[in-house]
């Protein structure tokens, strides 16, 4: 793999994907939807242009957020993967901790922190109440 391709998958190993470039933006949402869809205090999003993104293995399953937003996830193991939406055509929201080395893509920035958890520290990095 090149220094500019990315893979990477569910826990349980059913969904693999594969991302070419780096992402326009890596952030921590802390929208009350995605603390939901995946169990966490926030979770950190890479944005790729959706073409750049190839399915290499298993098929995701989809939930429709009911909100313009869709996200994908694995069936087997539940894993959240991506997230798109009505708001951005043509690019793909990829959860960040699912790539197999998440330690290349540090956020830049908080979003959505009016949602954020009274707990969760947002130090260091800039934050905007709603997205970015």
């Amino acid at each position: 793999m090149s220094g500019s391709e990315f893979e990477g998958g569910c826990f349980c190993g059913a969904v693999r994907y594969a991302v070419r470039g780096r992402p326009w933006w890596v952030v921590n949402c802390h929208c009350n939807s995605c603390r939901r869809s995946t169990g966490a205090p926030f979770s950190t999003y890479g944005c790729w242009p959706e073409r750049q993104f190839d399915l290499l293995a298993g098929r995701p399953c989809r939930h429709d957020g009911g909100n313009g937003t869709v996200r994908d996830f694995c069936a087997n193991c539940g894993t959240t993967l991506t997230l798109r939406g009505r708001r951005w055509p043509g690019e793909v929201h990829i959860l960040t901790a699912s790539l197999d080395d998440a330690a290349d893509f540090a956020p830049s920035m908080h979003v959505w922190t009016e949602d954020a958890l009274p707990w969760v520290a947002l130090g260091g990095l800039p934050s905007s109440p709603r997205s970015g």
